[in-house]
């Protein structure tokens, strides 16, 4: 009989400090902050943190025993269907020990979709058998919005930059066909009925540049600004810009006499259109010569418009 007490005694310290070792184990776990479900060998549920518990939808008492899949379900992205081969299941199945970094979308008890990590690894005894599982999974679903967010602004610069180089390229083009319609108008006679036929042509050649200048916009990352903007500062910039990128066989000259060069504007779409006008004059002048950029204060009366070319 005391012998019999005293192995019941002893079997009781066991408990008991097993039960202690458990419960101050239970605490790190909870504070690590990712998720952690571990298995028996038949990949029934055994324990999980608070953080799993979370995630998952499911507390620990009701996951006890349940099988994992049924617990820490991954499902396709779009489908929402179970994916086969549970990382659990492929660690209990034989696969190698551990698997990390794979990314996933667990879905939670209440039907919310998580985006997490997780790293799944064998449990074994001192002698090396399989005694279970364990999972851990991180929630980066904030994170992997951010980097969709990131990749969708990506590709829209992108599209802006290829939409800016075609823009410009084709109101070269434009500008080509509007300038030498307007030539033939002018040598057209007066009675000429072809003469409307080319202002068709000049007007339709009008609203398509009308488009680039959109698309350029676009490419420029949306609306124009509208402020107060020192014309002499930007042609120093753009200079600037040109004396590093201009043949040195082509001079260029500034000659600036506006009292008043302040407009109101964008700025970075008037040195877009200096610094464009400035490089087709470039490649204008294949074997060298001047530019010269000049400014002045112009009034711009009924005369000045009506004999200006550009449709003022």
């Amino acid at each position: 009989t005391r012998r019999l007490k005293a192995e019941l005694d002893e079997r009781l310290r066991t408990e008991e400090a097993l039960r202690a070792n458990v419960e101050s184990l239970a605490l790190p776990l909870n504070a690590i902050g990712h998720g952690i479900v571990a298995t028996d060998s038949a990949g029934h549920v055994t324990r999980m943190n608070a953080p799993a518990e979370m995630l998952t939808g499911w507390t620990l008492a009701e996951a006890r025993g349940q099988p994992v899949q049924e617990v820490v379900r991954f499902v396709d992205e779009v489908t929402n269907k179970p994916i086969q081969g549970h990382p659990i299941a492929n660690i209990l199945g034989g696969s190698p020990a551990a698997k990390r970094g794979s990314q996933g979308q667990l879905l939670g008890r209440d039907g919310k979709a998580h985006r997490v990590t997780d790293m799944s690894a064998p449990l074994r005894d001192a002698t090396g058998n399989l005694q279970g599982a364990v999972m851990v999974f991180r929630d980066i679903t904030e994170q992997y919005i951010l980097e969709q967010s990131l990749r969708q602004a990506q590709k829209m610069e992108a599209v802006g930059r290829l939409a800016g180089g075609v823009a410009h390229d084709f109101n070269n083009l434009l500008g080509g066909i509007i300038g030498f319609s307007e030539i033939l108008l002018r040598r057209m006679p007066e009675g000429d009925r072809a003469r409307e036929y080319v202002n068709d042509i000049i007007l339709t050649a009008q609203r398509a540049a009308d488009l680039t200048s959109k698309l350029l916009a676009f490419s420029h990352k949306g609306a124009a600004q509208s402020v107060s903007t020192d014309i002499h500062e930007i042609i120093g910039e753009v200079t600037a810009i040109l004396s590093e990128t201009v043949d040195t066989t082509i001079q260029i000259h500034r000659h600036l006499t506006a009292p008043a060069p302040i407009v109101l504007g964008d700025p970075s779409q008037i040195q877009n259109a200096i610094l464009n006008l400035a490089l087709n004059a470039r490649d204008a002048m294949p074997r060298g010569g001047a530019m010269t950029i000049s400014t002045a204060n112009v009034a711009l009366d009924k005369d000045f418009c009506r004999d200006n070319p550009f449709g003022i």
